[in-house]
């Protein structure tokens, strides 16, 4: 099987299936406004810079995206603050294809983005696309956005920040 048609499968049994599935949660909705993304450019403005970022900042095939947005984002922050976004990252090495999600949003303590090359399975440097489960991507989603909620508005920098 091809590259492509790895990835299209990839995107329509695994990755789409589990990013509806979080945009229709009624206890995320209540808090963000939830984008699923599979055709570029979106409408607004910051969304699309974010995502953007994301593409040029891991510099490799940028997949489908989750773009959250805060709805109760503190005032006066960035512009392009109070966004969450989350984009499947390939790697292709010929017919192989290798999966990540990248996630990137703005921080407070530093008035930043910040971008985040992430793993479905920590265990595993190089994850072909055929061996990652809907339940990897949605406990990615989970742990990436609990990180969020906890630090994008911190007036300090995160454990582990240089």
């Amino acid at each position: 099987m091809s590259a492509d048609a790895k990835i299209a499968v990839f995107e329509d049994s695994i990755v789409l299936p589990a990013l509806t599935q979080v945009t229709g949660s009624e206890p995320l909705t209540r808090d963000f406004v939830a984008e699923l993304v599979v055709k570029r450019p979106v409408a607004d403005a910051a969304s699309e810079e974010l995502l953007t970022n994301i593409a040029a900042t891991f510099r490799k095939r940028a997949g489908s995206s989750l773009m959250l947005v805060d709805r109760k984002a503190p005032p006066g922050i960035a512009r392009i603050g109070g966004r969450f976004g989350l984009t499947v990252i390939y790697d292709v090495q010929g017919d192989e294809v290798y999966a990540s999600p990248g996630v990137m949003f703005w921080m407070a303590f530093n008035n930043k983005l910040h971008g985040f090359a992430h793993r479905y399975d920590n265990a595993i440097a190089r994850h072909r696309v055929e061996d990652i489960t809907r339940v990897q991507v949605l406990n990615h989603l989970l742990g990436a956005l609990s990180f969020y909620k906890l630090y994008a508005y911190a007036p300090t920098p995160f454990p582990g920040y240089r």
